[in-house]
């Protein structure tokens, strides 16, 4: 009788480097994704109102580069600071010199940051700004960008264990909070706690928007308490996700409905975080679509120096004169408040997430039909996108 010899590098080897497999076109697709969204939903660091704060309000996190300076930067600085941060990500859009561009737009939005979580609110959105960093080593330029038509910069080889490396931060970052949560009594029966920070939230912080007015006296302990556990389950749990990619993703789409809810009662916006999450897209898919379409034409057409110009210049005078997103502008003229732009962001999360279930379910009731002919397990769930 044979053993079967266990080799724990070659294994670590695959969880690291195989565990997500994303080809020169899926990463720069997704660059693309991603700066877009950042761009024209999100919006980068809005800085010179900082200008207009006393420094008695300079209360800069314990470890933030905030801690070195003794007050807030001068409108003129917080300007121009604005400007390099929107022009490094119109490179990183576009594919100009992108590894430079990724990690210098990300640093520069981290030191920004620290000015704006001086004024004592942290947003938590600590991920967004490491995908680039994990783009610049995945070498996400690749592909549609003008580094690609290059012949001095061209280089098509790319790296997925940056991928890891998010996953890793983003799994231990919830599990730490829901660890925090947990000791902080969220298992006990005595109190539900979700239900005393929604009431804290409602009537101290004034968030009485969206369900908040219809929850505020619902009085069901069984169900408040329920969210507590489900919420321990949920952020504790998904450190299972390091290990299986799949779950991970089931994680993920669990997240988005998480998010909706914080949202809907709480008030509170996570969707910004669904510049990450888009990196678990089925980019092969998405791929094969571009390449049916006009898609992949109008791409090769736009990712062009004249284009990128006029595009870049065009974006840096818009966000000089309204230092805001587009769709928080559009959104603006006709009445809807940051509020509702998180909604519409949140609404589009959900849609997309609704999507990948249905995919799955009706991939799955395919492999059930197959009765008749030999089919390898598991190759009927193979194009489904939960499983690539």
């Amino acid at each position: 009788m044979s053993t079967r010899s266990i080799n724990p590098l070659g294994t670590f080897d695959r969880w690291l480097f195989e565990s997500y497999q994303l080809n020169a076109n899926h990463w720069g697709l997704f660059r693309i994704t991603y700066a877009l969204y950042m761009l024209v939903f999100v919006g980068l660091p809005e800085l010179t109102y900082l200008a207009g704060l006393p420094d008695a309000f300079f209360n800069p996190p314990r470890i933030s580069i905030g801690q070195l300076a003794s007050g807030y930067p001068g409108y003129a600085f917080l300007q121009i600071l604005g400007l390099l941060i929107v022009g490094l990500f119109l490179c990183i859009l576009f594919g100009y010199r992108t590894r430079t561009a990724s990690i210098a737009g990300a640093t520069l939005a981290v030191f920004a940051k620290s000015f704006v979580y001086s004024t004592g609110q942290i947003n938590h959105d600590f991920m967004v700004w490491m995908v680039p960093v994990a783009g610049a080593f995945a070498n996400w330029g690749a592909a549609y960008s003008l580094d690609s038509k290059s012949t001095e910069k061209k280089n098509s080889e790319v790296h997925n264990w940056p991928i890891m490396f998010l996953v890793i931060a983003f799994t231990f970052a919830l599990a730490l909070s829901g660890y925090k949560k947990y000791l902080g009594g969220w298992a006990s029966l005595e109190f539900a706690a979700v239900n005393q920070s929604f009431i804290r939230n409602y009537i101290v912080v004034q968030r009485e928007y969206l369900m908040a007015p219809h929850m505020i006296n619902f009085d069901s302990f069984i169900f408040w308490k329920a969210l507590d556990y489900l919420t321990l389950v949920f952020e504790i749990g998904i450190v299972v996700g390091i290990v299986f990619p799949k779950v991970f993703r089931w994680f993920l789409l669990a997240t988005v409905g998480f998010h909706a809810s914080n949202l809907l009662l709480l008030n509170i916006d996570f969707s910004f975080n669904f510049a990450f999450y888009a990196l678990f897209l089925p980019w092969n898919r998405i791929e094969g679509w571009v390449k049916l379409s006009r898609i992949g034409t109008l791409l090769d057409s736009m990712i062009q120096p004249k284009v990128a110009w006029v595009v870049s210049l065009a974006y840096l005078i818009f966000f000089l004169l309204t230092e805001s997103s587009l769709a928080t502008f559009s959104f603006g003229l006709v009445g809807v408040d940051y509020l509702g732009n998180a909604v519409f962001r949140t609404s589009l999360a959900a849609t997309i997430a609704a999507w990948l279930i249905f995919d799955f379910l009706t991939h799955l009731r395919s492999r059930e039909k197959q009765t008749n002919r030999h089919v390898a397990p598991g190759s009927a769930t193979l194009n489904s996108p939960l499983v690539k």
